[in-house]
């Protein structure tokens, strides 16, 4: 073989390496409803949240300010302070992923599957948070609700045929799943 179709297998089988990884499908799991837009009865002028995980400090510190920014998208909420003042209405929570052990070899092994199909099976990444919050109201314990999520983005050379192209679209998804939750908890306080 001369040098240019050498060249040339090399440049296809990084393509087809690389490819499945810029290709993606996105869903969320259908354990709590989607809400996109909470309807709430009433309007709180405060709401203070105290954020606990097990991921680390950073990882607590950037949740707690999705939290406090997804809080007050919502609308219903004059004021979201995050792990500081207690507010009148006060939510602390405590966050994790779930089965991340099982989770890091399922993916494995579908990379090693997809990688010996040369993408044509899906590899795919999967993360479900759980997300437990206690709800005071004037110092009061009022509930407890418990929320698990999952997302899952699979990744293949099919998927450059479908709609849905870029690794971004899986962090917006991801972050979906965050903001997805904090929906469904607000859509709950109707229920106190």
């Amino acid at each position: 073989m001369n040098q240019g179709n050498i060249k040339f297998i090399r440049i296809f089988i990084l393509f087809f390496f690389f490819l499945p990884l810029l290709s993606c499908y996105n869903y969320l799991s259908d354990d709590i409803p989607i809400i996109s837009k909470p309807v709430m009865d009433k309007r709180f002028p405060f709401l203070s949240i105290q954020v606990q995980s097990a991921e680390g400090e950073a990882e607590r510190q950037r949740i707690s300010d999705l939290y406090v920014k997804y809080l007050e998208e919502t609308g219903h909420f004059g004021r979201v302070l995050g792990n500081g003042v207690r507010a009148p209405l006060h939510f602390e929570i405590f966050t994790s992923v779930m089965d991340e052990y099982e989770n890091a070899w399922y993916s494995f092994t579908s990379s090693l599957f997809s990688i010996g199909t040369l993408g044509l099976l899906p590899a795919f990444y999967g993360e479900r948070r759980i997300m437990r919050v206690k709800i005071f109201k004037d110092n009061l314990f009022l509930t407890e609700k418990i929320y698990t999520q999952k997302h899952v983005t699979l990744y293949s050379i099919i998927f450059v045929f479908i709609w849905e192209l870029g690794i971004e679209e899986s962090k917006i998804i991801e972050y979906n799943k965050e903001k997805n939750l904090i929906h469904n908890l607000v859509q709950d306080l109707n229920e106190l």
